[in-house]
């Protein structure tokens, strides 16, 4: 069991307050990402479908950029060890973008200091990738690269850009081939090669099992045009012609120079797995990662972030099949959080003080990957009742010797663990309770709808039953007039037989006319 980490305690540090506008900080939502530049002690967020707002105004002037300085990147990624115990390593297994007309470049990012938890919006120029969403991005001083992500209009984008964050000067990456468009995929920093790992195809909504390298080893940084060429996607096959699994919701993480370490994720059955996977991209071998230990749940759509050296720590998800998610109810969204020791594949669940983050999806997580003095910042997300908590929480490690009342023994310590307890408590039954709420209100909704329905039903049925007795009364009118019209016909005909009188054959013959005296006649011949 990994034991060198001191105590963890959550802090929660309130960003918006009900009923204020603050216009340096972002609007929160799913899919956004913080991410730490490490040689300016700084985290820089991005993304989301509504572009920031510019503080200086429409009518102000934008900071004067600093003067470029050219240059390769520098990687801020943490050095790993090689695995000192491989004994746990068992079996193997077997693009341009998608603009619209309605897509708003961004031209602001937000920086938020560490140090007093204050943002601060700052103005970019240059060529800036427009609004998106899941999407993925990492830091290598100065610049930070953006890669596909969803727009707005829920397509999938595969452009590249990068932020020179020395002058804030966007620029964006020419490239004829890539990857299919997709989403909810794994993306890994390995220096001067990325890998994309699987995802969700869009638009055909395929979960897919590809692997592709990114490899900036051809860029030509000091290009003067805002398009850099030299960028290389390239298929990465796997040795002895396996596949890796179809996965999406997944993350993955660099654990040494040449393994990735993947966990979770969705498969083609739309079940959430707990299957953790090496990748080795020298050897070019998917493994099979025997941990041990307290392991986490099936999940997807949760974050992996290095704590230490070979410590990995996993945080939040969705437990929940995606039928479930479908259905929009009973969704298990997850706060847990798990260590896992590099160094034996040992799973742990610690025990964190403080006030914990309420259970979410797709959460922006960084960190300061400090050897001295761990710290781990979660933002956003998604909630059960979809809504977004504009709380940042930190994590951070607590040194007790140096009498941190949230750790050392005694009255202090049990009061605030108590204090911690029981606001942890409050906010899971004030979380219940909205549930419920939720649960009423579309019981409520449902009521309603189906009274609604049968009111507009009683009033159909009303207006026909009215109809059809109207064509009854007009056809009855109808009739009575024919019946009236009858027995006025009948007395008419009763009259005129009334006032027939009898009369001789002498009186006939006396007024015959010409032609019945020949019709006579004719008939007197037959005879």
């Amino acid at each position: 069991i990994y034991t060198d980490m001191k105590p963890l305690f959550w802090k929660k540090i309130a960003l918006k307050n009900k009923g204020t506008t603050n216009p340096s900080m972002p609007k929160l939502e799913e899919g956004q990402t913080l991410t730490y530049m490490i040689d300016r002690n700084k985290y820089v967020f991005f993304g989301g479908s509504n572009p920031p707002k510019d503080p200086t105004g429409s009518t102000g002037k934008a900071t004067e950029p600093k003067k470029e300085e050219v240059g390769s990147p520098v990687s801020s990624s943490l050095k790993f060890s090689t695995l000192k115990n491989k004994n746990f390593l068992k079996g193997s297994t077997s693009f341009s973008s998608i603009p619209t007309k309605k897509d708003t470049s961004v031209e602001c990012v937000h920086i938020l200091d560490p140090g007093t938890f204050e943002w601060k919006i700052e103005r970019t120029t240059g060529k800036a990738p427009s609004r998106r969403t899941h999407h993925y991005v990492w830091y290598e001083a100065p610049y930070l690269v953006v890669y596909g992500g969803l727009s707005p209009e829920k397509k999938a984008l595969t452009d590249i850009f990068c932020l020179n964050v020395d002058n804030l000067s966007w620029k964006r990456f020419f490239s004829l081939e890539g990857p299919p468009p997709r989403i909810h995929g794994s993306f890994t920093n390995m220096g001067m090669k990325k890998y994309l790992i699987g995802g969700n195809s869009l638009p055909d909504n395929v979960v897919l099992n590809d692997i592709w390298t990114l490899s900036f080893e051809g860029v030509v940084w000091s290009a003067s045009s805002l398009e850099l060429p030299g960028l290389l996607w390239s298929r990465f096959e796997l040795a002895d012609g396996a596949r890796a699994p179809p996965m999406k919701g997944q993350d993955a993480i660099k654990v040494s120079d040449s393994l990735i370490f993947l966990f979770g994720g969705y498969n083609r059955a739309g079940e959430p797995t707990d299957v953790s996977l090496l990748l080795d991209v020298d050897t070019r071998k998917l493994i099979n990662f025997e941990t041990k230990g307290a392991k986490p749940t099936p999940r997807a759509f949760h974050r992996l972030i290095a704590l230490k050296d070979n410590v990995v720590c996993l945080f939040g998800g969705i437990g929940s099949s995606e039928e479930t998610l479908k259905g929009g109810s009973n969704i298990q969204y997850l706060s847990d959080m798990y260590i896992l020791s590099l160094d034996d594949g040992f799973w742990t669940q610690p025990s964190v003080g403080g006030y914990a983050p309420l259970p979410r999806a797709s959460p922006s997580i960084a960190g300061n990957q400090s050897e001295v003095a761990c710290q781990v910042l979660v933002l956003g997300g998604r909630l059960r009742d979809g809504t977004v908590d504009y709380s940042l929480h930190v994590l951070e490690e607590i040194d007790p010797n140096k009498g941190d009342v949230w750790l050392v023994g005694g009255t202090a310590a049990n009061e605030m663990n108590r204090i911690s307890a029981e606001l942890a408590q409050a906010e899971k039954t004030i979380t219940e309770q909205k549930e419920r709420i939720g649960e009423l209100e579309t019981m409520v909704r449902k009521v309603r709808d189906e009274w609604e329905t049968k009111e507009t039903k009683k009033k159909q049925l009303k207006a026909a039953i009215d109809e059809v007795r109207a064509e009854r009364e007009q056809k009855m009118k109808e009739m009575a007039l024919q019946v009236d019209e009858r027995q006025h016909r009948m007395e008419h005909n009763r009259s005129l037989m009334d006032n027939l009188k009898p009369v001789s054959y002498t009186h006939l013959r006396a007024h015959e006319t010409g032609r019945n005296l020949v019709c006579r006649l004719l008939l007197e011949k037959k005879k």
